[in-house]
């Protein structure tokens, strides 16, 4: 089931993009991608390069090259990769509309995958909305790309069970960029993925996720997409449905996200950090167990962990410090 080449990409994408981030952090200052910290929704206190998405994707395209060469399928996927990081990266040096955002996005989306029919067009909603979900979460250090790699290990072990190795040995080479970046941005973060790394990860895993055979799971196999994603996803919908019920813009920023609430519980950013990734990780788990039909009977144990863990977090692992 697993491969050589499937490992050997992630190790590839790691070790690039463990070097090649700090070469992308001395980037930023000449072009200025600095996250500087105007407002009390940022939970750092200093200018920080977010510059990392392009060692992200450096890295990424490296590892896929490695074990795609002559893989057509993949042309458009690439091409949209493409958009996504290059406006993502003027809009952390200019800071672009969001409407602005969205129409690359969308375009991206549709050389990736063109709408040629009711299915291609949801696949498209699938990957705008993966977009903006892994976007929303990259607000503390090391959440997004700590989630992300959970999530691109749970999806490539699901594509390794149905076959699909060169796939999950992409997907592999994402979870390999995300643990290659997380040491210079786990807290007190040195950088930021900013919008070219943040949209490169929720674009790749929304694709692949999207291969997820869920025909032969039986009557819950479509969901699994759903539980695998389920933190980024549900951050993005109650973030909408909060902004659309304050009469705001969806597209507007608050204070309102999961690791925002959480701080302000009262922990500092490591035991939320922790505590988001386990409960993505026990979500995830859950979804590939609904893959196996013959699982289906272990899936609400995972679940009442889940619940479990979130009570923890709220009713006693809180504490006063904002470290």
């Amino acid at each position: 089931m697993v491969q050589l080449e499937m490992v050997l990409a992630g190790v590839v994408a790691y070790v690039l993009c463990r070097l090649l981030t700090p070469l992308a952090m001395r980037l930023a200052p000449l072009v200025g991608a600095l996250d500087v910290p105007r407002d009390g929704r940022r939970l750092h206190t200093r200018p920080i390069p977010r510059t990392g998405g392009i060692a992200i994707y450096v890295a990424f395209l490296a590892a896929v090259w490695l074990i795609g060469r002559g893989e057509g399928r993949l042309v458009g996927f690439l091409l949209g990769s493409g958009v996504l990081v290059a406006f993502g990266f003027l809009d952390d040096v200019l800071c672009l509309s969001p409407m602005i955002k969205l129409a690359a996005q969308c375009f991206a989306c549709v050389l990736a995958v063109p709408p040629r029919g009711w299915r291609e067009i949801v696949t498209v909603l699938w990957l705008v909305a993966m977009i903006n979900a892994h976007n929303m979460i990259d607000g503390m250090d090391g959440l997004a790309a700590s989630v992300a790699a959970v999530e691109g290990l749970l999806v490539s072990f699901a594509l390794a069970l149905h076959g699909e190795n060169f796939m999950a040995g992409v997907v592999l080479a994402v979870c390999g960029c995300a643990l290659g970046f997380l040491p210079l941005n786990r807290h007190p973060a040195k950088v930021f993925m900013g919008d070219a790394g943040s949209q490169l990860l929720g674009y790749a895993l929304g694709y692949f996720g999207a291969f997820i055979n869920t025909k032969s799971a039986g009557t819950l196999g479509w969901a699994a997409p759903l539980f695998i994603f389920a933190l980024p996803l549900s951050d993005l919908a109650f973030a909408t449905l909060r902004r659309l019920a304050e009469g705001k813009s969806p597209f507007s920023a608050d204070r309102g996200h999961w690791h925002h609430r959480l701080v302000d519980l009262g922990m500092g950013q490591r035991r939320a950090l922790f505590w988001l990734v386990l409960l993505s990780g026990l979500l995830g788990t859950s979804g590939v167990l609904l893959l196996r039909a013959e699982w289906y009977a272990y899936s609400p144990f995972v679940l009442l962990w889940a619940v479990v863990v979130v009570l923890t977090v709220e009713l006693l692992y809180g504490d006063r410090s904002k470290n």
